[in-house]
């Protein structure tokens, strides 16, 4: 976990001046806390590549927040490696929680405290 703290902290801090970041990146989190347990690296290579991910065409309208989140990378000229590890980054701080609120409201708290958001 705190590996994934620390690389979740690298990424972050290159973007998180940038004007609506940190809108996105709670967007992020919530989609991925609903995808958990679906995603994994080629997910995220076949969004990136305009491919739907077979295994997730019954999500219709969380598949599309999925995609345009995802997607929504490339207005803050993040390069496409790192939205991959940030989303699978996600995923496993995730991964064994219950309550999306538990987490993501200590995680953006150690973000502000480190002056990162």
């Amino acid at each position: 976990m705190e590996q994934n703290i620390s690389n979740l902290i690298k990424i972050i801090k290159k973007y998180a001046k940038l004007n609506g970041f940190k809108e996105y990146f709670k967007d992020l989190c919530k989609i991925t806390f609903y995808f958990k347990n679906d995603i994994n690296k080629q997910t995220i290579l076949d969004i990136l590549e305009d491919r739907i991910p077979l295994h997730l065409a019954l999500e219709d309208e969380k598949l599309i927040d999925l995609i345009n989140n995802i997607k929504k990378y490339q207005d803050f000229n993040m390069w496409p490696t790192h939205i991959i590890n940030l989303v699978l980054i996600l995923k496993d701080i995730f991964k064994d929680v219950k309550n999306f609120e538990d987490v993501y409201y200590s995680l953006i708290e150690l973000l502000e405290k480190l002056l990162i958001f």
